[in-house]
């Protein structure tokens, strides 16, 4: 029944035997494939690179986080302080 809905590959043997050494690289993480963010390009880097790339990337992130957190914090006790100016303004 299902051989009914068997297709054929439209890969060559070639073509096969590269996409199953890519998956191999991939599963002993010697290489990674992804989609770069914007325009959808497939990139492909080694493992040591990409881990770089990431560590560095998520640092900045980290760095932008603690930098809003302050800002959020500075902007509430800024207001905390505004609200108790205008208490006292008020004696």
């Amino acid at each position: 029944m299902l051989d009914a809905y068997r297709t054929e590959s439209n890969l060559s043997n070639e073509q096969r035997k590269s996409l199953s050494q890519l998956s191999k690289l991939t599963e002993e993480k010697q290489i990674v494939i992804c989609r770069v963010d914007k325009d959808g390009k497939i990139v492909i880097l080694n493992y040591e690179d990409y881990n770089t790339i990431m560590t560095k990337e998520l640092q900045q992130f980290e760095k932008w986080m603690c930098l809003q957190r302050d800002v959020m914090l500075t902007l509430k006790n800024g207001k905390k302080i505004a609200t108790n100016l205008w208490s006292y303004s008020m004696i």
